[in-house]
């Protein structure tokens, strides 16, 4: 089984080559029909009418993060089916980050934060190296998570899951009619159907937690990169992962990256592993 770090570190590939194939797929077939509109049809049966297009969507939402659509498929009529595309194993669901949170549900991230805090203070010390934390999203902000709002690249009509590589599984020319290989589930139905997590994770495997630090609202940052996670080797003058301090853990990734990320990541994720630690705000 893939590993969740390995998955993060190929991740968006991955999805750039379904997003992309999608589209492909859609315009080849609209051409193969003599640029006549066609019907979608997925794997386990929904239809989406009257397909003449389909585009990426491209840019950062006003919120600074990507958007929430990721697929747009465009009908005859002008109407825009947005997709927010996931594969078979993905670890999120919705996306939007800190500052869309702040935009569906306002007051959630203090809240959050705030009783992750106050969690990690009885369990840890500063400087840990730190487990993520999960939370449950409450049934009456469920909806407003997974669809999104025009402000943050939304609202999702669709859930599309399926393999990386999309394929046409059928073409029914009397029909007009192409199925493929991946499944679309109406987002509401998705909401009203499953619970979702809010899940508080590091942006790098390299960061300690810091229960002093904030963000520029106020709120803990939880998870920062220390000051003195490099230091200078006495014999070489070279600096060096402050393995004595900090142990192994994201020793490699600074080796990578060296980059200091002062603040924790959150996302919407399904349901958590079993062993999951779990916070109540």
């Amino acid at each position: 089984m893939k590993s969740f770090k390995r998955y993060i570190a190929e991740a968006g590939q991955r999805f750039e080559r379904q997003e992309n194939a999608l589209v492909k797929i859609v315009r080849m077939h609209f051409k193969k029909n003599g640029n006549k509109p066609f019907t979608l049809l997925s794997k386990d049966g929904k239809k989406i009418k009257n397909v003449v297009d389909a585009k990426k969507f491209t840019g950062r939402v006003s919120t600074g993060h990507e958007p929430y659509t990721d697929v747009q498929i465009i009908q005859a009529n002008g109407r825009k089916v947005n997709l927010s595309n996931k594969g078979e194993a993905a670890p999120s669901v919705a996306g939007g980050g800190v500052e869309g949170l702040e935009v569906i549900v306002p007051g959630i991230v203090k809240k959050m934060f705030n009783a992750a805090a106050k969690w990690y203070k009885g369990k840890y010390k500063e400087g840990d190296y730190a487990v993520d934390l999960y939370a449950k999203v409450s049934v009456e902000n469920k909806e407003k998570i997974l669809v999104g709002t025009p402000a943050m690249g939304g609202p999702i009509h669709y859930m599309y899951v399926g393999p990386m590589d999309v394929k046409a599984e059928s073409w029914d020319e009397k029909k007009q009619e192409l199925r493929i290989n991946g499944k679309l589930t109406w987002a509401k139905t998705y909401a009203k159907e499953y619970d979702i997590h809010y899940r508080i994770r590091k942006r790098r495997q390299h960061q300690r937690l810091d229960l002093r630090a904030k963000d520029r609202r106020g709120y803990p940052s939880l998870f920062v990169t220390p000051e003195d996670v490099e230091i200078k080797d006495p014999k070489t003058g070279k600096m060096k992962w402050n393995e004595e301090k900090y142990g192994t853990a994201g020793r490699n990734e600074w080796a990578k990256k060296q980059k200091r990320e002062m603040n924790r990541r959150v996302v919407i994720s399904k349901a958590p592993p079993k062993n999951a630690n779990m916070v109540i705000f």
